[in-house]
């Protein structure tokens, strides 16, 4: 799975040198007509984008940004098999889950006023959360994952 800004997606379907992404599309889709997935128009947040060599794109704006002489660079990730995995902490859950599959963590809202460890009420409120699973890179010496920075045309 692939994740870029959509100025960066806009970017490689407007590719046309000779090699490029239009070149590639054209090589791996010879013939199939308009069921080719890189040339539908689609929103990108709650479906892909397009495909290539079974990498799935999604675009979304909440991408890391770095300004370089005054131009902005959008990071794309990369994501392989195998690269993160989850494992559920047993008997960590939250309280009054109602589905286990669909609540994987819980949000505490504490109000803000008096209260034993805020006696005065300065404090408007806090927010803490509790994760049931923890999220980790399964190997660090193949890494299955990159990111690269990129340039855009349209900023």
């Amino acid at each position: 799975m692939a994740i870029a800004h959509p100025y960066v997606v806009y970017d490689m379907k407007s590719d046309n040198t000779a090699g490029g992404y239009i070149d590639l599309i054209k090589a791996a889709y010879m013939g199939k007509g308009p069921e080719n997935p890189l040339l539908e128009s689609k929103n990108g947040f709650d479906e892909p984008v397009g495909m290539v060599d079974n990498i799935k794109f999604w675009q979304t704006t909440n991408v890391t940004t770095t300004t370089v002489a005054n131009r902005t660079k959008y990071r794309s990730y990369l994501v392989g098999r195998g690269a993160v995995g989850a494992v559920d902490l047993q008997g960590s859950g939250p309280t009054k889950v109602e589905d286990p599959s669909k609540q994987q963590f819980k949000i505490n809202v504490i109000r803000g006023g008096p209260q034993i460890a805020d006696p005065a009420g300065m404090i408007g409120a806090a927010v803490s959360y509790r994760y049931v699973y923890l999220a980790k890179t399964l190997d660090s010496t193949t890494l299955r994952y990159r990111y690269f920075d990129a340039y855009v045309s349209l900023a």
